[in-house]
């Protein structure tokens, strides 16, 4: 693997899913005054959890277009990533 084509091969998409990931313990943590909740509504807690599955599936695609341009991957097994990452 040659380390990425993107930012110097930073591996953007990591950031990404990380935010992914702590926007979810954010939200358990919601009412949690010992964890520093935010006590948003659940009208706001709704739409953040609806985001977490897009903010983790673009971190995916990035994934794979990283691989595509470092060459990492030919045209057709990105297509293949790409279709499974957007069906799945």
């Amino acid at each position: 693997m040659s380390g990425g084509h993107f930012n110097e091969g930073g591996r953007v998409y990591f950031p990404i899913n990380d935010f992914a990931e702590e926007l979810e313990t954010n939200i358990s943590n919601n009412s949690n005054d010992d964890e520093g909740g935010a006590h948003l509504s659940e009208n706001v807690l709704s739409f953040l959890r609806s985001q977490i599955p897009l903010l983790k599936e673009t971190a995916r695609i990035m994934r794979h277009i990283d691989r595509l341009y470092s060459g990492d991957s030919s045209e057709e097994s990105f297509m293949k990533a790409v279709n499974s990452t957007l069906n799945s």
